[in-house]
């Protein structure tokens, strides 16, 4: 065994073997963390499955505390830049179909091998990664396909229950302004009715007041000097009176 190690043809192997990883890009660089426990974890987080790009990125790119993001090389993060290009609706023409995670993957990484999956751990094949057998990438394009879609159709429902939280809040508002403005109108209501009374017991005041003026008045006033027609009835009942002494006194004088 000693003499086979020592031969040449087997230090040429063993140097072309430690020299093969220095020629290597785009390596796993996660450490002892596996990409299924980065799956589980992102599925835990995002409460769906993982695409292509971002199991790609998983394993090659790590987040820094201070918000930054660290690739294992320049490689990796110029070819997930050109699939995050590719997938941007704002970068493509408007007459453009949109392009899927995993056509992106495969336009800019190729087509899996046979039996294997690029990017995906050695263990991954086409039948555990997509669940229908030895597939090719057009069914998984379509797998794919339909989880876009059932995370889209999620993001909207998401979105309509949000809108319609935001209606019943809105409505519930206006209910309450409603009711306060109805408050106001009955107090408005109220306060003319109050004043409409004492309005009503000013005028009976007034009418009051001017009643006992008047009979005050009344009272002040001196007596009226009397009528001529009873001046000259009183005349004449005197000239009656003094005709009435001149007979009786004739008579007694007879």
């Amino acid at each position: 065994m000693c003499q086979k190690w020592n031969s040449r043809e087997e230090q040429d192997i063993a140097e072309r073997n430690k020299q093969n990883p220095t020629h290597q890009n785009m390596m796993y660089r996660r450490g002892r963390t596996s990409i299924y426990q980065l799956k589980d974890d992102f599925v835990k987080t995002h409460q769906r499955e993982p695409d292509r790009m971002e199991v790609f990125k998983m394993g090659r790119c790590k987040d820094l505390p201070d918000g930054t993001q660290r690739w294992v090389d320049d490689e990796s993060k110029d070819r997930f830049e050109k699939m995050t290009q590719m997938t941007t609706p704002s970068l493509q023409s408007d007459d453009a179909a949109p392009v899927l995670a995993e056509d992106a993957f495969i336009a800019v990484m190729g087509r899996d091998r046979p039996g294997r999956v690029r990017c995906a751990g050695k263990a991954e094949t086409l039948r555990t990664w997509y669940g229908r057998g030895e597939g090719s990438s057009s069914s998984g394009s379509y797998h794919t396909q339909v989880q876009q879609l059932q995370q889209q159709l999620q993001d909207q429902n998401k979105k309509v229950e949000e809108l319609c939280a935001e209606r019943s809040r809105d409505r519930q508002e206006l209910q309450d302004l409603c009711a306060e403005r109805s408050r106001d109108r009955q107090e408005l209501q109220d306060l003319c009715a109050e004043r409409s009374r004492d309005r009503q017991e000013l005028q009976d005041l007034r009418s009051q007041i001017s009643e006992m003026r008047a009979f005050m008045q009344q009272c002040a006033a001196p007596p009226s000097q009397p009528s001529r027609a009873r001046r000259e009835l009183e005349c004449e009942e005197s000239d009656e009176s003094a005709d009435n002494y001149d007979d009786d006194d004739m008579i007694r004088l007879l």
